[in-house]
């Protein structure tokens, strides 16, 4: 037999499994915990993309429920001819020169401010519910 304290030895699986559960229901309770599990963003709190657009200077014109715009990613938003397409319902975009797309406002504004997720909804007025 090896020197091996008498703890060890003495311990029975029981106290093992029960030693592992406390582990588990240790991790399940700190995931738990965390702030910004499993939150969902308040689309209505949001501007509309037609007053986020104008309130940012993008908006000079549009015809039906799209807009046109001068694509911010490339060239700074100084190229000629506006190449970002938006849409003035639910705010998804595609520039047809770069290719940069999003699905909604705060995926345009993020690609804008190149700001965090909750730094951006922040600054829109948006709200989080869990």
């Amino acid at each position: 037999m090896t020197d091996t304290p008498a703890s060890t030895l003495d311990m029975g699986t029981g106290d093992m499994e029960r030693g592992n559960l406390n582990k588990l229901s240790h991790q399940k309770s700190s995931q738990s915990n965390h702030p910004n599990r499993k939150m969902k963003l308040d689309h209505a709190s949001l501007p509309s993309p037609a007053s986020y657009l104008a309130s940012q200077g993008l908006l000079q014109g549009h015809r039906g429920g799209w807009a046109m715009i001068r694509c911010p990613v490339h060239k700074s938003g100084q190229e000629k001819h506006p190449s970002m397409s938006v849409s003035l319902d639910k705010g998804n975009f595609k520039c047809f020169a770069c290719g940069a797309k999003g699905g909604d406002i705060v995926d345009l504004h993020r690609l804008i401010s190149g700001s965090d997720f909750l730094t951006t909804v922040k600054h829109l007025g948006g709200r989080l519910y869990a």
